[in-house]
């Protein structure tokens, strides 16, 4: 069941101790950057998102395997730009962990950084993507697809407004 929560600030605290034990797991090289809800301090899922950029696209498979060997589970969302590993094999629930692992530098990549760097920089639309969030888990009724869906539509719209604002130069993506 899809619950929005109000944000937590152990989640904070909680990220730094994981970004730890990850960098001990993955060695150096490696990008560990905390993105999401919980890294913009607003209500969500309360599910700690943290972004893993790696070098090349053959790290993506490396640091993958490092990680379920570690106990994170691949999930669905897997594909050629992002391997996504959960820390529970089922749906996942608050105080859980999300990572994110991509080619440094790559669009999709990017895109995590400058959708929370620009959500930072604009308490305003900080607000929007909140307030969009709550009605989108209103409108889904709990399912977790439907709101993926409807929040999906949001957040590209809002990646290319934040790439008009503060990374111009990254319009090439």
């Amino acid at each position: 069941m899809l619950v929005i929560h109000q944000f937590d600030t152990e989640l904070t605290h909680k990220y730094r101790e994981i970004a730890s034990v990850l960098y001990d797991i993955l060695g150096d090289g490696i990008a560990i950057h905390h993105v999401g809800s919980s890294a913009l301090g607003i209500s969500g899922k309360n599910i700690i998102d943290i972004l893993i950029g790696v070098p090349r696209e053959s790290d993506m498979r490396l640091a993958a395997d490092r990680l379920v060997k570690a106990g994170y589970f691949e999930g669905k969302e897997t594909g050629e730009e992002r391997i996504f590993l959960a820390s529970r094999p089922s749906e996942t629930r608050a105080g859980d962990v999300h990572l994110h692992i991509c080619i440094e530098d790559s669009p999709i990549h990017e895109n995590f950084l400058v959708l929370r760097d620009f959500l930072l920089a604009y308490p305003d639309e900080l607000a929007k993507y909140e307030n969009q969030k709550r009605e989108c888990a209103m409108i889904a009724n709990g399912d977790r697809q439907e709101y993926r869906r409807l929040k999906s539509r949001y957040l590209t719209q809002t990646i290319n407004r934040a790439r008009m604002a503060i990374a111009p130069d990254m319009l090439e993506y």
